[in-house]
Parts: structure tokens; sequence; C-alpha cells
């Protein structure tokens, strides 16, 4: 998208992280913006914003350690700002997924997909990522497997979609007239 801050990018009138926390935020109990640019813009939404530890770039994985050591409560929640027609019941059947397979992630699919940045990651990991980010790992994935991460299956693929072009963001907007 032209190197555009995805999250403030506007979509009939709305940007995609204020649609994607109408979503998300009742959900949760509280909420927190992962951000490495555009702090200000950002923190403007009333919430607690984020930003990775380094410069170096250690993708999704650096914000939900940053989410984990900033997380109150035994689990956190997380979303991309990019995929606002996340399920409204994400949260809920993340959790129940987990704690009834005794896990400590669960993470959402659809269609066959994993959709990885869709997750419920137990506080407790904050060390064991920790330690993974610092041996120069970065695939969220395989941190994933290393804790047996449960798959929750999603009835629709279409709420997991990322906008990653202009293309997508005009669907969108033709999709919410």
């Amino acid at each position: 998208m032209g190197g555009q801050d995805k999250g403030l990018v506007t979509i009939g009138g709305q940007t995609m992280i204020q649609r994607v926390i109408a979503r998300f935020g009742p959900q949760v109990n509280e909420l927190a913006i992962s951000a490495n640019r555009n702090q200000s813009e950002y923190s403007s939404f009333g919430y607690t914003t984020l930003s990775d530890e380094t410069d170096d770039f250690r993708g999704p994985l650096a914000g939900i350690q940053q989410g984990l050591q900033w997380c109150h409560c035994d689990y956190l929640a997380v979303v991309p700002c990019d995929s606002p027609r996340l399920p409204l019941n994400l949260v809920a059947c993340l959790s129940e997924r987990l704690h009834a397979q005794g896990r400590t992630i669960a993470l959402a699919s659809a269609d066959g997909f994993r959709q990885p940045v869709f997750a419920l990651v137990e506080k407790n990991l904050c060390a064991s990522l920790q330690a993974f980010l610092d041996a120069g790992e970065r695939k969220i994935g395989k941190w994933f497997e290393s804790h047996n991460a449960v798959e929750v299956e999603f009835d629709d693929i279409g709420a997991f979609a990322n906008i990653n072009t202009d293309q997508d963001l005009k669907s969108l907007e033709l999709e919410i007239q």
C-alpha cells in the first residue's frame, strides 16, 4: 500500500484501527496498540501504545512480547490492525478451546489456513518468547509449535482477510457501503 501505515488508512470515514477496535475492544478487558511508527496518532485513540524494544524489526513476535510484558491479565489476545472484519467471538472461541485442551496458546484457523496473528497467549510465556527472540528466532509458527498451540477453526475465512493492496481497500469500501 505504498508504505502507508495500514492501521491509519481510512475506510468509509474510519481508520482500519478504529474498525478493529470496534470489533475487538468489547472482547477484551484492556486494550493496547502495538505501533512502531505514528505513535502519537495511535495514542490519540486513548489506549496504551506499545513499541518494539529494538530497532531491528523482529516482526509480530516482538509486538506480542511487548504485549505480554504490558498485559495485566493471565492471557493476551492479539489481532492485526489490517483485518477490520475479525470475528466478534474470536477471543471467546480461542479461550474456550485453549482451556478445554489445556494449552497455553490458541490461534485461529480458517479453511485450512493458520491465522497466527489472531491468537490468545498465556502471559506466563513471556520469558520463553524473550529467549526465542534473543536467540535470533522470528517465526511465529515455530514459537507457537514449540508450545503445542491449539488451532481453532472458524467458518468465515473472509473475517481474517488482510487489507494489503489498494484493490483490497476498494473491495472493502464497496462491501461496507
